[in-house]
């Protein structure tokens, strides 16, 4: 259905693919989806939703939106650290992310 954690998946692999092909607008609308569906199933606390958060700022640093990336980077580092703790590759990850917003 469409609120599953599954489907929310499919939303962020959508989203991703979007990204991928420069399609940043597109990207965005699905990635919002999969947050809303995982703030509804898992937990907007959960690290699948830290993952989401930082692709979409990943997605705002794309169209130059600078500021609001930073923002969406610092979500998802706050979630991360909250949900696998600070030695985990996904905050590996959003802390290299914001390390290239800063370049």
């Amino acid at each position: 259905g469409e609120n599953h954690a599954s489907t929310a998946m499919t939303h962020n692999n959508i989203g991703e693919v979007f990204l991928l092909q420069g399609e940043v607008t597109a990207a965005l609308e699905k990635l919002q989806q999969a947050l809303l569906v995982f703030k509804k199933t898992i937990g907007e606390n959960h690290s699948l939703s830290g993952y989401i958060t930082c692709t979409m700022a990943m997605a705002y640093q794309r169209q130059a939106q600078f500021s609001l990336a930073e923002e969406w980077y610092a979500k998802a580092l706050a979630i991360q650290r909250a949900a696998v703790g600070e030695v985990h590759p996904e905050t590996a990850r959003t802390l290299y992310n914001m390390g290239l917003l800063h370049l």
